[in-house]
């Protein structure tokens, strides 16, 4: 509850780290910042015909990120970011979280990006 919060906030404090309230969110910040940066990525395999393993190459090399978004995908489970796309779409009402054909192909028929 809140008094653990404040504990909490008290023994960062005392690190000197930095603590950041969110509110609570559809997706969260985390899961909602992967799973549109996956979608987007699965996206551009779709309609470029890019490989999986070059769009990683390409978002790990320019963001430095520690993996690239459909390694990242697959990690999580397609069918897993396809459901919190759905989840966000449906509270939000925004085209921006409609899930990418290749992503709900993987959604319904299994299967990984790199697999």
């Amino acid at each position: 509850g809140r008094a653990h919060l404040g504990a909490l906030a008290a023994l960062l404090q005392a690190a000197n780290i930095a603590l950041i309230e969110l509110a609570d969110v559809a997706g969260l910040a985390l899961m909602r910042t992967v799973c549109c940066l996956a979608n987007e990525a699965a996206d551009v395999m779709t309609w470029t015909g890019t490989k999986p393993a070059d769009i990683d190459t390409a978002m790990r090399l320019g963001t430095a990120y520690p993996l690239g978004p459909l390694a990242w995908a697959d990690a999580i489970g397609p069918a897993r970011v396809a459901a919190v796309l759905a989840n966000l779409q449906a509270h939000y009402g925004e085209v921006r979280y409609r899930r990418a054909p290749a992503l709900s192909i993987l959604q319904h028929g299994g299967g990984s990006f790199h697999g």
